[in-house]
């Protein structure tokens, strides 16, 4: 499992996940978190929507790929199953909700985590390392935006209070130390991230 929060999140990606991707970010969207699991599939964390990529075989687009972008405003949670060997990372939506029943290894395509629009396969033992990754987009799901001041249902004057903010702030801070004391982060993209966030 590659996790990227750095200058260039996407430089993660395989060639055909990566064309995906470049095909369905706008230029004015910025990336803020980027997850990828087995084979490829990955998600993206932009400033409002988080996007799945398919690409490949595996997900049923052999000569291409799926794309499926999911509003933070619209996402109810992110959960992680853990298998034995691979796990699932799934986004829930009020279309995709959580606690499906039955296994997700099955053989039809509506449980198929390899081909479903809102799930990516991972590495079982990669999951505890996506933790601080997920806890950051758990915020903005809950947020319903990514930047730290307006969503885009908001309107110009509805900005988060200076005491929230820097609670998040705080927040946002501690979760980078911890990145970097267990050595996800390096002391340069440690300290590129936090004059980014003091900024």
């Amino acid at each position: 499992m590659s996790v990227n929060s750095t200058n260039n999140p996407l430089r993660v990606l395989p060639a055909k996940t990566l064309r995906l991707a470049q095909q369905n970010i706008g230029p004015g969207e910025n990336v803020h978190v980027c997850l990828v699991g087995v084979r490829g599939q990955a998600m993206v964390a932009l400033d409002d929507r988080l996007l799945v990529l398919k690409a490949g075989f595996m997900a049923g687009a052999t000569f291409g790929g799926k794309a499926t972008s999911f509003p933070y405003d619209q996402i109810t949670g992110i959960e992680v199953q853990h298998g034995p060997l691979t796990g699932v990372l799934r986004v829930e939506t009020a279309s995709f909700p959580g606690g499906l029943s039955g296994g997700y290894w099955a053989q039809d395509n509506d449980r198929n985590p390899w081909r479903l629009p809102n799930c990516i396969p991972i590495q079982s033992q990669a999951a505890a390392t996506l933790q601080p990754y997920l806890a950051l987009i758990r915020d903005r799901i809950a947020k319903g935006f990514w930047s730290d001041g307006i969503g885009p249902a908001a309107s110009q004057s509805e900005v988060v209070p200076k005491e929230e903010a820097s609670n998040d702030l705080a927040s946002q801070l501690s979760t980078l130390g911890e990145l970097h004391s267990s050595g996800t982060l390096s002391d340069e993209e440690f300290e590129q991230a936090k004059r980014k966030l003091l900024d």
